[in-house]
């Protein structure tokens, strides 16, 4: 929750206790005037509070959509195929691991279960579909530059681990800024 949020919803209590109150004291006294004018301030408020809030969910829809660009860029420019269930998973692990690089940690133990439960498989499913898209990205296709710069020593050694792959990534998206790298989409 963000701390523009917080300082929405305290506003909102304190505002809309304050307003039961004379709202109820209005109505004990018989005020009709003022009970239509707190009727429509309160609408107002409302349609103010219900904007803030679509204006956040669409600026983080913006941020998410840019950086699901740039990591499904990063992921074709890899060799890495869409057609393999691998790649769809790679990208929730990589959107996961650039937003909080805590869980490059714990990939094994919390990314992989995560997105297991979200598509109701189980862990060693993900991991599988992973090793499959990278095993076919390093040896069934042409080594392209991007992958080639970043790892250079899987020419005709073993892929990467999964583990290397994700942390590899991760960091080259994040030392690339994903947020401006779509400037150059349009």
């Amino acid at each position: 929750m963000s701390p523009n949020r917080n300082y929405i919803t305290d506003f909102l209590s304190i505002y809309l206790l304050t307003t039961v109150k004379f709202v109820v004291y209005c109505w004990q006294v018989g005020d009709i005037c003022s009970l239509l004018f707190i009727s429509s301030s309160l609408s107002l408020i409302f349609i103010a509070v219900l904007f803030l809030i679509l204006l956040d969910l669409v600026l983080k829809a913006e941020v998410f959509m840019k950086s699901n660009i740039a990591i499904t860029r990063a992921l074709f420019e890899l060799g890495i195929k869409p057609r393999f269930k691998g790649f769809s998973i790679l990208v929730k692990v990589l959107e996961l691991t650039t937003e909080d690089p805590s869980y490059l940690y714990k990939t094994t133990t919390d990314v992989y279960p995560k997105i297991a439960q979200q598509r109701g498989v189980k862990t060693a499913s993900i991991e599988r579909n992973i090793r499959t898209a990278l095993y076919n990205a390093f040896f069934q296709t042409a080594r392209t530059p991007l992958a080639a710069k970043l790892f250079p020593n899987t020419e005709d050694n073993d892929p990467p681990t999964n583990s290397e792959f994700i942390s590899t990534v991760t960091l080259y998206l994040l030392t690339n800024d994903i947020n401006s790298d779509t400037s150059n989409m349009a």
